[in-house]
């Protein structure tokens, strides 16, 4: 049949549909090969307007997770005029595939899928695999390889991330082969059997994942900046460069750095400073590398002749020095140094790496929201850098938050903008503290308390329902004690995360069975929202998106740990009364 369709220049689209419906009954739905075939047969018909047919292009695409570029679909050796490879003209004018070329319409849903990723890859990524492996980390000192798998052999969120990768990746590749000496990116098959050899040596845990080889593939780096295009092309372009770059005239342009000021480049110091510098680069960190024998060439501070580490930061505090070039005490003085004394949650100049060092910190955190057009913030922007200062390295670090930018914020955590400016601190063995409607001098003295341990815990807490007439109670954290601690009735109380990916059964029988013991005077049917409202987990082991608890009468408190119907938790209340 196949070969009556090339005989005729033109396939058969009924009987080819017929085939695949036959063939891939389970792949149908995904993948829509009529719309595929049309999009190829549009292409060369429509070669000088593209433009017009780009927004179905891209729709086809997206739906079917085509990489949509054009280039390797048109044959370059084809001339103007000409039909594209591996298509015929036929009679009426109409393109019709060659099916001599790939025997498209033949192959499996995957593999259909990953051919037309190869019909249509970019001409700037390279395609390894483990016959020519060798050879590519042999004639590129620096290659950037993606190892991937295909998405039918991946979780659905590993497949989205694969895809959105490709994309940037082959944008990055297109850029990047423009660079003087060009950088390559390659990819390679992970789950090809073939490759596993040599996949291997990269030690992937997931995909994707991108790694660079140096030195015919005897030095491999893992890559962890950015993946997106514009990114991925400013990190290679940095990597690719020397760890450190003489500063030998004036310059504003640095933002974030780190300098070293040397009288020589040579000796002992001046070593250990490239290896920081090599860490700094390899590591992916958001600071540039410099090294300088004149310090007035340096944008900020003082003009010294002493050998010096100076770091450059965006913050109020605009840089810090130290004369200590110990490997690891430069090190733990870049980390440390390049925190802000306070974090500004509304301003983007922290950058992503620093921002996750603050996250990965064991301290406590102390968060002022304030109004930024308030005309005291200024008063209060102060006084936060000076207590910033005092507790440095006290572990209590300082945030500063526009109350209206962050107003959800404050919602989840039980407060209201009326209660601004306030400040509230979370600290790391539960308990949170709070101090509404402050003044900027108040802020010492309550730190000062704080520290001595004299403040109580702020509880978290959505207002007390004035209304509670329902047959479900509505129990907030306020009203814990009295509706279910110290009740003298029996409380079923289920606990519930609103929006949790979590799901127990019970949790659509608690309105029913609320119903049903409304007139029972001995029992209350309640329900208390886990996220609006502190939930003492020295009473309550809160493990679940709905979690239940039976309080009877004399103060037993009993956890309903099954997952089972109406009949049984009315059973279990009864059990336990």
């Amino acid at each position: 049949m196949m070969a009556q369709h090339r005989e005729n220049g033109k396939p058969k689209n009924a009987k080819v549909e017929s085939s695949i419906a036959q063939k891939h009954q389970e792949a149908q739905d995904e993948y829509d090969e009529v719309a595929r075939l049309c999009v190829f047969r549009q292409l060369d018909f429509f070669r000088k307007g593209l433009k017009a047919v780009e927004p179905f292009i891209r729709n086809v695409a997206e739906r079917h997770h085509i990489d949509r570029q054009l280039s390797g679909v048109c044959d370059r050796g084809s001339q103007e005029g000409e039909p594209m490879s591996g298509y015929e003209n036929d009679n009426d004018g109409e393109l019709s595939f060659d099916y001599k070329q790939k025997d498209l319409m033949m192959m499996a849903p995957h593999q259909i899928q990953w051919s037309f990723s190869l019909l249509t890859s970019s001409d700037y990524v390279l395609t390894l695999d483990d016959a020519n492996f060798s050879q590519a980390a042999s004639d590129h000192n620096f290659l950037v390889i993606q190892v991937y798998a295909p998405c039918e052999k991946m979780h659905r969120l590993m497949c989205e991330l694969c895809v959105k990768l490709a994309s940037e990746y082959e944008k990055a590749a297109s850029l990047l082969s423009t660079y003087e000496p060009p950088i390559v990116l390659g990819k390679i098959d992970a789950s090809a059997e073939e490759n596993k050899q040599v996949v291997d040596q990269f030690q992937v845990t997931g995909y994707p994942t991108i790694v660079i080889l140096q030195n015919g593939g005897r030095d491999i780096h893992d890559y962890t900046g950015p993946r997106d295009a514009d990114g991925i092309v400013r990190t290679l372009k940095r990597l690719i460069g020397p760890p450190s770059t003489e500063i030998k005239t004036a310059t504003d342009a640095i933002s974030i750095a780190s300098v070293g000021i040397f009288p020589i480049f040579s000796g002992e110091e001046f070593r250990n400073f490239t290896v920081i510098a090599n860490e700094l680069q390899w590591e992916s960190w958001d600071y540039d590398v410099f090294h300088t024998m004149d310090a007035s060439l340096v944008p900020r501070g003082q003009s010294t002749t002493t050998t010096t580490l100076r770091l450059l930061k965006p913050y109020v505090e605009r840089f810090v020095d130290s004369q200590n070039f110990q490997v690891l005490a430069m090190k733990n003085f870049i980390v440390e140094a390049s925190i802000p004394l306070v974090t500004n949650l509304n301003d983007n100049i922290t950058s992503d790496k620093i921002n996750q060092w603050v996250s990965q910190l064991s301290d406590e955190k102390a968060t002022l929201f304030v109004d930024f057009d308030d005309e005291h913030f200024n008063a209060f922007k102060c006084k936060c850098y000076e207590v910033g200062a005092l507790y440095k390295c006290k572990g209590l670090r300082f945030f500063l938050a526009d109350a209206r930018a962050n107003e959800d914020e404050l919602k989840c955590s039980g407060l209201r903008f009326d209660q601004v400016p306030l400040i509230i601190i979370h600290s790391n063995d539960g308990p949170t503290y709070m101090k509404s409607n402050l003044k900027p001098d108040d802020i010492s003295p309550w730190l000062n308390e704080y520290k001595d341990g004299n403040l109580k815990p702020f509880l978290k807490s959505q207002p007390i329902p004035e209304t509670n007439n329902e047959a479900l109670k509505v129990v907030v954290a306020d009203s814990l004690k009295d509706m279910v601690l110290n009740s003298q009735k029996n409380v079923l109380l289920d606990i519930h995360v609103p929006f949790c990916g979590g799901f127990r059964n019970f949790a659509l029988f608690i309105p029913e069975i609320a119903v049903l013991f409304e007139n029972d005077d001995d029992v209350i049917v309640a329900s208390l929202d886990g996220t609006t409202n502190d939930i003492p987990d020295d009473i309550f082991d809160v493990r679940n998106c709905y979690t239940l608890y039976f309080k009877s009468a004399n103060g037993t408190l009993v956890s309903y740990d099954d997952d089972g119907t109406k009949e049984d938790i009315v059973t279990f209340i009864r059990t336990n009364i």
